[in-house]
Order: structure tokens, then C-alpha cells, then sequence
């Protein structure tokens, strides 16, 4: 549980574009237009830290972990990536990640639970359209990196979030351009969404 009590709980968003959402990286104190800047006005008593950068994978997360979220040692660490590690072999023409992004992930967690031993660490599912430049290949990939994010939470004994559902409820209402611009990215009407679902996950674990 999310304790709110006389100190201020922090709480980091880890990631790639999806979190970044136009946040200036060089200002730490931006929270970027998406659902991480949405969540901090719905929850005054929390502090909530954008740790996404557009493009990266969790290669990247790794080089960058120390600094943007062990040195902040946050009561809790959503990670939320995959997609890159999905799509970019197809765009720049090289092979499949699946071997390197199970091994890093699993990486990732370990580091951040053995460093900081207080943090509660909530894996966010990657999630794609088939829309823009998303193949049906990328959405194969996409649903490997999925399924193995599942397995990781069941040996690690870790909360997992999917937007899966909430998003396909959406879809039955309005194309699927009206909440991901390319397959990939949120739309304002996208990311309305993902704030709902993380909301909930955050009503229920605040106390």
C-alpha cells in the first residue's frame, strides 16, 4: 500500500515516450502533457516524477536507472516499456529483441528492488495498435513482451497494469486514431484514458 501520512510519498514513472509525453527532459520539474502531469493535480499529497525519454528501450532504462530512480529512492517505480524494443528492429533493419529485452528487464527490476529495498516496483504492460507504422509483426513482438511482463510479476510477486481493456472499451466508440495517433502514442483522448486506469490502481493503494 501506498502510505499518505506527514511525508510526502514519491512516485516515479519510468519509461519512453508513452511517459515522456513533450516533458523538457533538462527540467525535472516538468511532467511532460500526458497522464503522469494529470495524476499529480489529482493527487496534491503525492509526488510524482516523469522519468520517460522518447525512443528509448530498456537498454536505456538500465544506463539511466541510478540516477533517475535509485538516487531518488521513490516509495514506488512504474516501469513502462517495451515498445521500442518491439518496433525499432523494423524500422532500422535489425534483428528482433526478445532475448535482450527479457534479460534486461529482468535486470532492471532486480537492480531497482536490491538497491533500494523500500521501493515498490508496479510493471505497466507495453500496448500498441495496429494502426501507422505498427505491423502485424510489431504487434506479435509487442504480445510476447506482454506475456513475459506477466511472467516476470508472478516470480517477482509484482502489481501489473494493462490498459488493454479500458482502451478496447474506447475502440467500440471511436476509431482507434482518436487515441493513439500512430499505434503507438496517446492522444489527449488516450491518455484520459491511461489516467483513469492508473488512477484506479492508485485509489486502491492509497491509504
Amino acid at each position: 500500500m501506498i502510505v499518505v501520512g506527514d511525508k510526502m510519498q514519491k512516485i516515479v514513472f519510468f519509461g519512453d515516450s508513452v511517459t515522456e509525453a513533450h516533458r523538457h527532459i533538462k527540467n525535472v520539474e516538468d511532467l511532460g502533457q500526458g497522464f503522469v502531469f494529470s495524476l499529480q493535480n489529482m493527487y496534491k499529497n503525492i509526488n510524482f516524477y516523469n522519468k520517460g525519454i522518447g525512443g528509448q528501450r530498456v537498454k536505456d532504462l538500465l544506463m539511466r536507472v541510478d540516477q533517475d530512480v535509485i538516487a531518488l529512492n521513490p516509495d514506488v517505480c512504474f516501469i513502462w516499456i517495451g515498445v521500442n524494443d518491439a518496433w525499432l528492429p523494423y524500422l532500422l533493419g535489425f534483428e528482433s529483441t526478445f532475448d535482450t529485452f527479457s534479460k534486461d528487464y529482468h535486470t532492471l527490476i532486480n537492480h531497482i528492488k536490491k538497491s533500494n529495498q523500500g521501493t515498490k516496483v508496479v510493471l505497466i504492460k507495453p500496448y500498441v495498435l495496429p494502426i501507422g507504422q505498427v505491423t502485424l509483426d510489431i504487434l506479435k513482438d509487442v504480445e510476447k513482451f506482454r506475456s513475459y511482463v506477466d511472467h516476470v510479476a508472478a516470480g517477482k510477486d509484482l502489481d501489473v497494469i494493462d490498459i488493454k481493456d479500458d482502451i478496447e472499451k474506447q475502440l467500440v466508440l471511436m476509431p482507434a486514431e482518436h487515441l493513439f495517433y500512430d499505434g503507438i502514442h496517446p492522444t489527449p483522448k488516450g491518455y484520459q484514458v491511461i489516467t483513469e486506469v492508473l488512477g484506479r490502481y492508485l485509489e486502491g493503494q492509497i491509504i
